[in-house]
């Protein structure tokens, strides 16, 4: 939209005095084009029909693809949980069954849609879950996933097919992984059943037509579960064999595909949209009949016919039409010209200087702050045939920005500007280019950061005052304090030796506070020193723990680790990871509860670590998620233990993660506590 002068805004013209008279003579030639126009209508909308069945059985595909997807994601997470927690239970000295069979419950409660989750020993024999009875012991040893997992250590996620369940009596499906003892020995399996009816709730949900289908079935000619039911299946699922156009598609390894065919149980014809369900040896298939697009069809080529017959209503309706849409269109055209008032009026009211220009430097438009903050006046820049003057150009950067803007298309960059008393102005301008009158242009917002320029300056004057004239007398002073609690000036009494004690304590917290404020400067400057060397992380993390651990009495809170077996190389300053590391840890310590553990861990990734630091505290307030990596930002939990601290440490931390060419974040699970961990890339091997 251009923005014109203030003066050049009117409001919108009465409308044509001819219009009415064009209107109804137009209808006389409506009138005789519309049949000829009828047939190709009603050809483009039975081709249009036909896409749109294509791409309602597609988006339905899709949906249903999604869901089951993420219902199968959901179980696997669920059953590589419980493997993990019978691993963690019987690496003690007994298994503690009660432990393991509540853990399964609260699995199942936390899945609604999950008929139950159970475990059974390493002879096939159900002994943990829901459902059980003591009485009456339930064996799964002749099931083919108990068969396949038990012989399989690599198994992973192992799905069965439609079966009767044991405990259920109902047909289900069921997702097994193995369960294995401290030395990888088979120790029975743990599985979840979902039942076909779940498969059937939702596929109902969705609008397939009275001889529309939803089709969940194998790779081979299995029909897990079909929605509506079928009198030829008999069951939910049954077994039939796939079409040639779905065969094609296993065997090519695609994922999905439509085609159009007859259905292999009822004969009817539909539109198929087929789509396998992640990794996972199942396909979704949507099947929409063209019978019942057809009927619809047939129905608007009806409504179609109608309203053609009466020749004088057909007149009067298209008439009627028209002049609606015309007077819709003069709406848009009064709605148009106040929408460019207030663009002029935001224009010429914001603080900001804002001036457009074209490739040339020539200035095409300019609001009044620029002309009040550089003392020009409008008339004297916005000039038709010529440039502007050359102390003019130069006092708003203009040649500066045309050459800055050759090759980009939008860019910020800090300057300074002449103002309109000699005096000099930081400014912080932002440049984009933008198509202005049919041509291409550079709109530029000049900020007045000159006041944020000295207080930023200040500040850092400040930090660095008291940072420098404060470290070597408290260094001096710590140094001092050690002496004498060490006794170099002889024995203390117990109260002289605790107030010492006290003091050096404070003062440690002041030396630390001053090397936050140095880091936070050199941060700020780009000037942090990183000696980036390969090294082991883990080794890092095993020293950093054991540098923690007085820490850790303090507070009552011990430290596990979960490393992997074998190295993990990193190019990294290993003083700066042991500081970041002491930073999460500190902060884990000071939020778990007395008498529980910080767990951390290293994960590898393609191509990259993850470190974890897991506490058991109360977690971060939702208010404060958004803050957590701010400068001097600390929750208010009113806990005076958590509360120590400059509120600079995750600050630097993050600073120094992304030096070293990684990435830092947090999570809040769901069973409690706070998750922080950092990224870093893996040092390929030689």
């Amino acid at each position: 939209m251009r923005a014109g002068s203030a003066h050049q805004w009117r409001d919108p013209e009465g409308p044509p005095r001819a219009f009415p008279t064009l209107l109804w003579g137009g209808s006389i030639f409506l009138i005789v084009s519309v049949g000829i126009v009828a047939g190709t209508i009603l050809a483009q909308s039975w081709k249009r029909h036909r896409q749109e069945m294509q791409t309602r059985a597609e988006n339905h595909a899709r949906l249903v693809e999604q869901n089951i997807a993420s219902s199968i994601t959901n179980l696997e997470l669920a059953l590589d949980t419980s493997a993990s927690e019978y691993s963690r239970l019987r690496a003690q000295p007994h298994l503690d069954g009660e432990a393991f069979q509540r853990f399964l419950l609260r699995m199942r409660d936390r899945l609604p849609g999950l008929d139950g989750i159970r475990a059974s020993d390493a002879s096939g024999v159900l002994r943990f879950g829901n459902g059980l009875s003591p009485q009456k012991p339930t064996s799964i040893a002749d099931r083919d996933y108990f068969i396949r997992l038990s012989g399989d250590p690599h198994a992973g996620l192992v799905l069965s097919k439609p079966v009767v369940g044991r405990i259920s009596g109902k047909w289900v499906i069921i997702f097994a992984r193995r369960l294995e003892g401290p030395r990888g020995e088979f120790e029975g399996v743990v599985y979840a059943t979902v039942l076909l009816e779940q498969f059937i709730q939702v596929f109902s949900s969705l609008a397939v037509g009275p001889h529309g289908v939803i089709v969940l079935r194998d790779p081979g000619d299995t029909i897990i579960a079909r929605y509506p039911l079928s009198p030829e299946l008999g069951a939910i699922s049954g077994r039939r064999p796939p079409p040639q156009e779905f065969q094609d598609l296993v065997r090519n390894h695609q994922t999905e595909v439509t085609y159009t065919t007859h259905g292999s149980v009822d004969q009817v014809e539909r539109t198929f949209a087929v789509r396998k369900i992640g990794t996972h040896p199942l396909y979704i298939l949507v099947g929409l009949s063209i019978q019942d697009d057809r009927n619809a069809w047939q129905h608007e080529a009806l409504r179609l016919g109608l309203f053609l017959l009466p020749f004088t209503f057909a007149t009067l309706g298209g008439a009627a039409l028209l002049h609606r849409t015309w007077a819709r269109q003069q709406e848009a055209l009064t709605s148009l010209s106040r929408h460019e008032l207030r663009f002029r009026l935001l224009f010429e009211s914001v603080g900001d200087a804002i001036y457009i220009q074209d490739l040339n430097g020539r200035i095409l438009e300019v609001n009044q702050a620029a002309c009040e903050r550089l003392g020009f006046t409008k008339a004297s820049l916005v000039v038709s045939d010529a440039r502007i003057p050359a102390d003019f150009a130069a006092r708003l950067r203009i040649p500066e920005i045309s050459d800055l803007m050759k090759d980009q298309d939008e860019m910020i960059f800090e300057t300074t500007q002449g103002g309109r008393e000699g005096n000099l102005l930081h400014v912080e301008i932002s440049c984009r280019k933008i198509e202005y009158e049919g041509r291409t242009a550079i709109l530029s917002v000049a900020r007045d950061i000159t006041e944020r320029r000295r207080v930023d300056r200040l500040k850092e004057e400040f930090i660095s005052l008291v940072s420098h004239e404060l470290r070597t007398p408290l260094t001096s002073i710590r140094g001092s304090l050690g002496l004498v609690i060490g006794g170099v000036g002889g024995g203390l009494p117990d109260q002289t030796r605790s107030l010492l004690e006290i003091a050096a304590k404070n003062t440690d917290q002041l030396i630390r506070i001053v090397n936050d404020l140095l880091d936070l400067q050199r941060m700020e400057r780009g000037m942090m020193p990183v000696a980036l060397e390969p090294l082991h992380l883990e080794q890092l993390i095993r020293e950093s723990l054991q540098a923690q651990d007085a820490y850790g009495k303090i507070y009552d809170v011990t430290y596990t680790m979960e490393l992997p077996s074998g190295p993990v190389r990193v190019n990294a300053d290993a003083a700066r990871l042991q500081q970041v590391m002491a930073n999460l840890l500190s902060n884990a310590t000071k939020h778990s509860p007395a008498g529980s553990a910080v767990q951390v861990r290293a994960l590898l990734r393609p191509g990259t670590v993850r470190v974890e630091v897991r506490d058991k505290g109360p977690g971060i307030p939702e208010s404060f998620r958004s803050h957590i990596f701010h400068k001097f930002a600390q929750s208010q939990t009113g806990n005076t233990r958590q509360s120590t601290g400059t509120g600079l440490g995750l600050s630097i931390a993050k600073a120094i993660v992304e030096l070293h060419g990684g990435q830092i974040g947090f999570s809040c699970p769901s069973g409690g506590g706070t998750v922080f961990w950092f990224e870093l890339p893996l040092l390929p091997d030689d």
